[in-house]
């Protein structure tokens, strides 16, 4: 593999709208940075680029109390908007949809069925959360939809990746009846 190989692999640790903003500017900029003649990049430039990532993804990241009502489905603060773009538009979103539905669903009906006597039960859960990460694939268009109009958010291409910077209009001044 070659090194601008590795390094656009590393790259992926950061957002997607940041890859396409500035990814080509990390890998010409890392590139720069090495011999010539070398073949593959350095691991320590690897690590870095992958913690830098990271570290982008944290600073994007909603706080925890706005972070855990979105993911049982609530609609994100427009302030986290791109960054809620980001996640729906990810690979795995249908799947932890899936998930939050099992997990909400399952609990009740284990408490009921082994309040019943039935000691069986944690096999229809399980059975339950297979099934249905099995078939997100399939409605995985549907589901990002959904999350999307829910969330109020434009669809990817619809508008830059980057929200615009907005205008600073001062208040007019209050007329005190005076």
């Amino acid at each position: 593999m070659t090194a601008e190989r590795q390094i656009r692999r590393a790259a992926h640790a950061f957002p997607p709208r940041w890859r396409q903003h500035s990814g080509d500017e990390l890998v010409a900029t890392a590139l720069a940075s090495l011999a010539p003649d070398v073949r593959r990049a350095p691991r320590r430039l690897l690590v870095d680029i992958v913690l830098a990532g990271w570290r982008e993804r944290l600073r994007d990241r909603p706080p925890f109390y706005r972070w855990v009502p979105y993911l049982m489905g609530v609609p994100i603060h427009p302030k986290w908007q791109v960054w809620a773009r980001d996640d729906i538009g990810g690979a795995l979103y249908p799947q932890r949809v899936a998930l939050r539905v099992t997990c909400v669903v399952a609990p009740p009906y284990v408490v009921v069925a082994l309040a019943l006597g039935a000691h069986w039960v944690w096999l229809f859960p399980l059975m339950q959360l297979v099934g249905w990460m099995l078939t997100a694939p399939l409605y995985a268009k549907q589901t990002r939809t959904r999350a999307y109009r829910r969330n109020g958010i434009s669809f990817p291409g619809q508008d830059p990746p980057w929200p615009p910077v907005p205008t600073f209009e001062p208040h007019p001044p209050l007329d005190r009846g005076r």
